[in-house]
């Protein structure tokens, strides 16, 4: 099957959009995918921590792009799994072009399914460079006035840049057990206000912070367990229910 190449984006921090690309890709992984995650917050990287993978790798994207390596030594792998990480630049983006991410992504597609690109928040330099690399969008955002008014802005960026053909898809992230308030008084008002088709709604749940910063994968007790799966599976085309506990 072609490569799918998936940017997932949101309009501001702290929605947990790196969570959601870990646990995302672990899922497609455990579903027999090869996965490869990219990280696109060059100076600032995390994923390596959330996967357990810190210090695993002296390069890194920027070591390939200025031909310090090859593209496949900078990978590392995530234990036994399908799953495997290429970490941001350490510098900034300044010396590389949307052809250098798009040339990377296809020089290194043929060894995998999925290509899952961790933009930065915002419409910086390293959320334009992953639009253009990607061939479809996972944007991620929590029931809250402020998060959907962005997520709504950085949508229609997306739809400008890229045309109305470009997939875009609705993570809603963080979803709690109590009344989300008057503004937003349901998870329908987040989808008309973004004016994206719903894939995933992931609940809260303490135990994803807690796997993420101890590098460990998130066991099948977790309450976001299952909405991660079903979530993997309809990115994937195949249908599985929206429900979560």
């Amino acid at each position: 099957m072609l490569t799918r190449k998936v940017l997932i984006t949101s309009g501001k921090g702290g929605v947990g959009k790196s969570c959601c690309t870990v646990f995302l890709g672990q899922a497609l992984a455990r579903h027999g995918f090869r996965v490869l995650l990219i990280e696109l917050d060059a100076g600032l990287r995390g994923l390596d921590l959330m996967l357990g993978l810190e210090d695993r790798n002296p390069y890194d994207m920027g070591d390939i792009l200025k031909g310090r390596c090859d593209p496949y030594d900078a990978v590392s792998a995530c234990g036994e799994s399908r799953l495997s990480l290429l970490s941001a630049p350490s510098g900034d983006w300044s010396e590389f072009s949307q052809a250098d991410l798009v040339w990377l992504c296809r020089e290194i597609a043929s060894y995998y399914d999925w290509i899952l690109l961790d933009a930065p928040a915002g419409i910086g330099r390293g959320f334009r460079l992953g639009l253009e690399a990607a061939d479809r969008a996972l944007l991620v955002v929590t029931p809250d006035p402020i998060c959907v008014r962005d997520a709504a802005a950085v949508s229609s960026i997306m739809e400008r840049t890229r045309g109305s053909g470009f997939s875009q898809r609705l993570i809603i992230n963080r979803v709690g057990r109590q009344p989300m308030g008057d503004s937003l008084p349901d998870l329908d008002a987040v989808i008309d206000q973004t004016a994206v088709q719903l894939i995933g709604v992931i609940p809260e749940d303490q135990l994803l912070a807690r796997c993420a910063a101890n590098g460990l994968a998130l066991p099948s007790s977790a309450r976001a367990f299952q909405p991660f799966d079903n979530t993997a599976w309809r990115l994937a085309g195949i249908y599985r229910p929206l429900d979560f506990p």
